[in-house]
Parts: structure tokens; C-alpha cells; sequence
């Protein structure tokens, strides 16, 4: 499990090999590829009715190495544009009893 003390090169590590299958299972909450794809359209028209930047409902993922991960589906909104693109976002968080912290991946 990562932690703040964990090692850079084990962060890095743990992040990479975790975060494809914490999106295997935003997917996997929408009932695979085609429910997943629904919900995507589905924000997007939200997004463009409401004029304002959504998200899908946030899931919790666990990895086998006892990490923890937060997952959803974030549609953003360009209102000069009127246009809505949705991309999922993926990070991993921990908890202390007297701190939280999370790692993200940016590419």
C-alpha cells in the first residue's frame, strides 16, 4: 500500500500498473463497453444542456496490493465552443489518522 513515505520509483511503479485496471472497473460499473459508452453520451448531453462542467457517479477501487483508487467519468464543458468532452480520471489516495493524500498520473 503507498503511502507518503513510499519510495518514488515504487509510487511510480504502482501508479502505472494500477491505474489501467482502475479504469477496467469504472468500465465495468456501466456494465462494460456499450453501458459505458452511454453513459459518456449521456453526460455529454447534460453537460451541453446545462452549460456546466459534470461528472459521473465516483466508484471506489481497491487494488491486490491494498491501494486505493477513486474513478469516474468527468465531462467538461467549453462554453465559447458549445462543446462537451468526457475523459475519465483516475487517482490513488491514502489515509492516515492524521493526513490524506492522493497520487495522480499526468501524462
Amino acid at each position: 500500500m503507498l503511502t507518503l513515505t513510499s519510495p518514488t520509483n515504487q509510487i511510480l511503479r504502482e501508479l502505472k500498473d494500477e491505474e489501467s485496471k482502475s479504469l477496467y472497473w469504472l468500465k465495468k460499473q456501466f456494465h462494460g463497453e456499450r453501458g459505458y459508452a452511454l453513459m459518456q453520451d449521456e453526460l455529454t448531453e447534460r453537460a451541453k444542456l446545462e452549460h456546466k462542467d459534470i461528472h459521473s457517479e465516483v466508484f471506489e477501487y481497491i487494488s491486490p496490493r491494498g491501494n486505493r483508487w477513486m474513478v469516474f467519468e468527468q465531462c467538461r464543458y467549453y462554453r465559447d465552443l458549445h462543446y462537451a468532452r468526457t475523459s475519465p480520471l483516475a487517482f490513488c489516495y491514502y489515509e492516515t489518522y492524521g493526513s490524506v493524500g492522493a497520487f495522480f498520473l499526468y501524462r
